[in-house]
């Protein structure tokens, strides 16, 4: 069994494995240090500005990512008949409910065509 072991292409295929998990071990402490590194610094500082809802995008068109992170105001009104309960939602340990109503936003497009009301509607988490 030692005559196996002495062998050049084991000798090279143990090197190679050593190798190997030492890059492993630093690519590990790399993103260990990233995740405890904390991001204080905001990215983008625009974001924190409250901008109007339909001044960033229109509810009813395509989400861009870009714009997840945007603060944003909307007047309009709430719909109490189109009301649900989300379950299995936490709150420090405890489950519970989300309560998500429709809300109809002044100043977005109006929808026509089968089952169109004539608003735009978009769901809002109000409370849990």
């Amino acid at each position: 069994m030692l005559k196996t072991a002495l062998k050049p292409r084991w000798i090279a295929g143990l090197v190679f494995a050593l190798l190997l998990s030492g890059v492993f071990v630093l690519l590990s402490q790399w993103q260990f240090g990233r995740s405890t590194q904390s991001d204080a610094s905001v990215d983008d500082p625009a974001v924190e500005q409250v901008k109007p809802l339909t001044g960033e995008l229109q509810p009813g068109t395509f989400f861009p990512g870009s714009a997840s992170d945007q603060m944003v105001s909307a007047k309009g009104s709430y719909d109490p008949t189109k009301q649900v309960l989300v379950e299995g939602r936490l709150l420090a340990g405890q489950k519970g409910y989300w309560v998500v109503t429709a809300f109809a936003v002044d100043g977005a497009p109006v929808l026509h065509g089968v089952g169109a009301t004539g608003k735009t509607w978009i769901p809002v988490a109000r409370g849990w």
